[in-house]
């Protein structure tokens, strides 16, 4: 949800191709540490997602957390 009028909407993002990311020192080690990766990916999962999403999340997001 747009916090203030002047948050962009999802149609400009979409437009535009906006795209989030980490930074490269961390993505880097979140590739070459993939049970580091799996730590993290459970965390975000557990804290920021309702727990009937997280496998979904997590299969279109392409991770494998077992």
């Amino acid at each position: 949800m747009r916090k203030s009028n002047t948050d962009p909407t999802v149609t400009s993002l979409r437009r535009s191709g906006a795209a989030g990311g980490f930074l490269e020192k961390y993505d880097t080690l979140l590739r070459q540490q993939p049970e580091f990766l799996k730590k993290v990916a459970r965390f975000i999962l557990a804290e920021y997602f309702p727990p009937d999403l997280r496998d979904e999340i997590a299969l279109a997001a392409q991770l494998s957390l077992d």
